[in-house]
């Protein structure tokens, strides 16, 4: 089986239909760790929130606290979407795109040789 990497121009017709999805899938992969980011970031800003009101000068001992809960666990979800996210997307790169790729340009490395 040819490689698109392996095909001329005008032999590469079909090649943007067959590398479509998976480097749509590399792209959407790729979203995980940015998924993690805003996660944590939106955990830091609620943990940020409930410091604020729980430490305020003006809340007197008959004010509700805010809980740590919820900043807690996003922002530790956060961290692990963040790298598990980014650890299968750069499997999924390597292993479907990368490693394709190198096994074409050997095989044609040994052709020239030939």
């Amino acid at each position: 089986m040819t490689e698109p990497w392996d095909m001329e121009p005008a032999d590469a017709q079909g090649v943007e239909e067959r590398m479509a999805r998976p480097l749509r899938r590399v792209f959407l992969l790729s979203l995980l760790p940015m998924l993690g980011l805003v996660l944590f970031a939106v955990g830091a800003g609620l943990a940020l929130r409930a410091f604020g009101h729980n430490n305020s000068l003006s809340c007197t001992l008959s004010c509700s606290h805010y809980s740590y809960a919820l900043p807690i666990a996003l922002g530790v979800l956060g961290i692990v979407v963040l790298m598990a996210g980014g650890a299968f997307a750069s499997y999924y790169t390597a292993r479907n795109v990368g490693l394709p790729l190198i096994a074409s340009l050997m095989r044609r490395q040994r052709q020239q040789r030939l």
